[in-house]
């Protein structure tokens, strides 16, 4: 187990890293539907599985296309904050999010095939990166912060 938050030695437990990936992948599809699901009615789509799980052609002149980068945009926040409530370490964050967008390709390729689209590529490569980037940010800030301490101090006094 751990000895401390942020110090101390870390033992190899898989089962607490399959958790882990599991909580955010599902926290993953949980935000990109519900994302999904309240920009579909203001583009006139209806909503659709398949908006998540197809890797489409993407044509900037289609409703959605708009709708799948204003979502994979949106969500970059969202992802970020669950990956620094459930990893809560700034050089664990890569792993995970690229976790999470690995295990998401294989579920398209699944599902449909390898997308062959340069967009669909560029969209999720600047969607991964930028959700690194906050993800480690927001990780380190909270790892800046004072450790406080459980007993106080007494400075001795001069006479």
């Amino acid at each position: 187990m751990k000895s401390g938050k942020f110090f101390g030695t870390e033992t190899f437990d898989p089962k607490y890293i399959i958790s882990q990936i599991l909580l955010l992948q599902s926290a993953f599809y949980v935000i990109q539907f519900s994302l999904t699901a309240l920009l579909n009615p203001i583009f006139g789509l209806r909503n659709d599985l398949n908006q998540i799980f197809t890797p489409y052609p993407l044509d900037f002149q289609d409703s959605f296309t708009l709708v799948y980068i204003l979502s994979s945009i949106l969500s970059i926040p969202f992802i970020s904050a669950a990956v620094v409530f459930v990893v809560e370490r700034a050089r664990k964050c890569l792993d995970f999010v690229g976790t999470i967008h690995f295990l998401h390709l294989i579920i398209l390729i699944l599902n449909s095939g390898i997308p062959s689209n340069m967009f669909w590529w560029a969209t999720n490569g600047i969607t991964i990166s930028l959700t690194v980037l906050l993800s480690e940010f927001l990780c380190m800030k909270i790892e800046q912060q004072e450790i406080s301490l459980s007993f106080a101090v007494k400075k001795e006094e001069k006479t």
